[in-house]
């Protein structure tokens, strides 16, 4: 069972900017409009209102953030078959906050933009390492 709590900023606006600037080159006309973290947590059991409303105020830890002009999306997470550091910390901290119907809890990052990826490769380049990060068709292939 996966709980996901998405929706704040991933990234500040000198980054995003820095991003912007690779993303052109790569596709001309493409724009970065935000990046948000995605949280994913492999539950164990369900949690219960208090345990949800607890995870949910640990993962708020930045300005919320709301996309409703994307016309497409990126979804890149740490390595397939890989716990990324953060990952391992974060959980370490969710189980010493008394949740622990936890077993794991990883962080990803969903770039938005304004038009349709025509060049994804060149893209993909831009936004993320692929040698430790992954890309997802959507958020719920993390839930497979």
């Amino acid at each position: 069972m996966i709980h996901t709590h998405q929706g704040i900023s991933a990234i500040g606006a000198f980054k995003t900017k820095a991003l912007q600037v690779k993303i052109s080159k790569a596709q001309p006309g493409l724009n970065l409009l935000s990046a948000e973290f995605i949280h994913f947590s492999d539950l164990n059991d369900t949690l219960t209102e208090a345990e949800t409303n607890h995870l949910d105020h640990l993962l708020s830890y930045t300005p919320v953030l709301s996309i409703n002009t994307a016309q497409s999306s990126v979804v890149v997470i740490p390595r397939l078959g890989t716990i990324s550091p953060w990952s391992s910390k974060a959980t370490d901290i969710v189980h010493l906050c008394d949740i622990d119907k936890i077993k794991r809890i990883e962080r990803a990052t969903i770039y938005h933009f304004d038009a349709k990826i025509t060049k994804s490769p060149q893209v993909l380049a831009a936004i993320m390492d692929k040698m430790t990060e992954s890309v997802l068709d959507s958020i719920n292939d993390a839930h497979t």
